[in-house]
């Protein structure tokens, strides 16, 4: 796939889907705790980083959402939020 040349070539492509997304990825994973997130994506260089809850960091591929990598901080504090 490649990417919109501009912003106007982004929602074309978005009308010609009707409106639904290109893809979505899942912060929940099996065997680890959840909480909503309302983290903020940064792109850098053409790659698509997204930090959440409990010292996840994850790369992306922009286009398809492909995940380039993962890391899980390794740490024993948890929080309470509500």
């Amino acid at each position: 796939m490649t990417p919109p040349a501009n912003n106007a070539d982004a929602l074309r492509n978005d009308h010609d889907r009707g409106g639904l997304p290109a893809w979505s990825y899942s912060m929940r994973k099996e065997g680890v705790p959840f909480r909503l997130s309302q983290s903020i994506p940064l792109m850098v260089n053409g790659v698509l980083y997204l930090g959440y809850p409990y010292n996840t960091v994850v790369a992306l591929e922009p286009e398809t959402g492909k995940v380039l990598w993962e890391f899980r901080g390794n740490t024993k504090i948890r929080t309470t939020l509500g």
